[in-house]
């Protein structure tokens, strides 16, 4: 598996990683709702104590008229220690989603729970980490003692005649905790999309993660040009 990091990493495990995954996906969609059960079976060749076993289900699903009303995720796993792994360990993950589209803007809140116990905690080797636990990224590795991401978040679409729903907004609020007691600290992002030029489009971000003990205090700006055909 290549990772992120590039190939001129100085590290060679941060380039990549030699992996036998094993991935099984089961759903059923009926109208707007989908659940989906799942089991991942992560076996790390080259970092043994990385290779975990995570099963669970998420349930899916929206409620609307006209464009407005009511979504909802749910979900629930476990994650253990698979295959050659040296240490001992299960750790509990959850997620509740509440959502409400209301006049084409989406309004979130959250609660995400990556269980550890200070010594090792749940980890998401495959997850594409930017998209989840603030853009600052102070959370790409599960700090041993667990993550508690509880968070609110709107975004939308907005534009009129032929610029419509080429501009985008979102902004959300993370306040970071330790599951096993301890507060990490908590994060403002906000996102502004818009288009440029033809498929040309433009995307400004902003990332604002203020400590309480953990890490330090980072802000990053991004701006982005995208072609788009």
């Amino acid at each position: 598996m290549h990772r992120v990091n590039g190939d001129d990493a100085l590290d060679p495990l941060a380039r990549e990683r030699d992996l036998s995954t094993h991935l099984i996906n089961l759903g059923w969609k009926h109208g707007a709702q989908q659940l989906v059960g799942y089991t991942y079976l992560h076996d790390d060749q080259d970092v043994a104590s990385a290779s975990t076993m995570t099963y669970g289900a998420r349930w899916t699903g929206a409620r609307l008229h006209e464009g407005n009303g009511f979504g909802w995720t749910l979900e629930a796993a476990r994650q253990q220690d698979h295959a050659d792994n040296p240490l001992s360990f299960s750790h509990a993950y959850w997620l509740l989603e509440p959502t409400f589209v209301a006049r084409g803007v989406t309004y979130r809140a959250g609660w995400e729970h990556l269980g550890g116990n200070g010594v090792h905690a749940l980890q998401t080797p495959l997850a594409t980490l930017h998209a989840f636990n603030g853009w600052a990224d102070k959370f790409t590795v599960t700090p041993a003692g667990g993550l508690e991401d509880r968070y609110l978040g709107a975004g939308g679409k907005f534009g009129r005649n032929a610029h419509a729903g080429k501009f985008n907004w979102a902004i959300a609020w993370h306040d970071y905790r330790a599951d096993t007691g301890g507060h990490y600290g908590s994060e403002w992002d906000a996102s502004f999309g818009f288009p440029v030029h033809g498929p040309l489009n433009g995307l400004v971000k902003l990332a604002d993660y203020r400590s309480d003990g953990y890490a330090r205090d980072t802000r990053k700006l991004w701006l982005q040009l995208e072609w788009v055909q």
